[in-house]
């Protein structure tokens, strides 16, 4: 084959050696477009998903709103090892624009990063903050009155009076996801978010998935009891480990069950269109799920 065909020889890369990596950059007035791009994208699927008026919203106003958000969270390190990508808190700031939540509930807020893009809200009422490790949140919220933060209660375990209709739950916690349906539902919450819940690439990429997942719970008349599924997860901690799941008549019911409470679901669109990561990551299926019940 000729040399020019080879992928290293594309004639729009330049390349140069270094001698440790650095994160990837883009000039101010690109990121600038590609900032308003996303926004677009993310309002136009946001605005058909909870059926609200497209042309009520101010592209250029939300875009300067986003920015200066979006300075606020690299201030506090909020996009450091831990915290969401960039892509996905932007993300959810313009759900945040579009669904105006009165109660957010968190379970998984680790350092607060997917908490803070909710935060720019004056709709917001009540903040549910669920982790069993506090400490590492970044947030300084502890003495507003709007916020209750969790540390030695499940989510199943909440009590909550009168959820407003508008109330929307993020879980990025690993738990089951079934099981999170079921006692959303049992509290009244008719928004959803599920991350770490994928298809069985996803699932077979994990330690921890949320099993059974949003993808199990909508397919589930395509497994049987007894079938098997295993996959090898190599832990920089605690080594490589096999991970077994048999899929048993209680877990299909519950699936069942679970299924039988949405009303839609949908992926979230993937901004990385527009957002790069700082630095590449092994290319883990990272597909989050929106979810409306009966």
């Amino acid at each position: 084959m000729k040399k020019q065909f080879l992928m290293e020889n594309s004639p729009w890369i330049s390349r140069v050696a270094e001698n440790y990596a650095r994160e990837t950059v883009i000039n101010d007035e690109l990121l600038n477009r590609l900032i308003c791009g996303a926004i677009k994208e993310a309002l136009n699927f946001y605005t058909a998903f909870l059926d609200v008026d497209i042309d009520t919203f101010d592209f250029h106003q939300l875009d300067s709103k986003y920015k200066r958000h979006y300075l606020e969270a690299k201030e506090i390190g909020l996009f450091e090892q831990g915290g969401v990508r960039e892509k996905d808190h932007l993300n959810f700031w313009c759900l945040s624009q579009v669904l105006n939540p009165s109660c957010y509930i968190e379970s998984g807020v680790f350092i607060g990063s997917s908490l803070h893009a909710f935060l720019d809200n004056i709709a917001l009422k009540k903040v549910i903050a669920i982790d069993p490790d506090l400490s590492k949140l970044k947030l300084s919220i502890s003495n507003n009155s709007k916020f209750e933060l969790v540390g030695d209660k499940d989510f199943s375990e909440l009590k909550i009076d009168g959820v407003p209709q508008n109330t929307l739950a993020y879980f990025d916690d690993h738990i089951d996801s079934a099981n999170r349906i079921i006692c959303a539902k049992k509290l009244g919450i008719k928004y959803l978010i599920f991350d770490d819940s994928t298809g069985l690439q996803g699932i077979t990429q994990r330690l921890y998935p949320a099993l059974p997942t949003v993808p199990m719970i909508m397919k589930h008349d395509l497994y049987q009891i007894g079938d098997e599924i295993s996959w090898s997860f190599n832990h920089p901690k605690i080594g490589i480990s096999r991970q077994l799941v048999t899929i048993s008549k209680e877990l299909l019911e519950q699936c069942a069950l679970a299924k039988r409470l949405i009303k839609r679901v949908q992926k979230l669109p993937d901004l990385g269109d527009y957002i790069p990561l700082k630095h590449p990551t092994p290319m883990n299926d990272m597909t989050k799920y929106i979810l409306e019940l009966y």
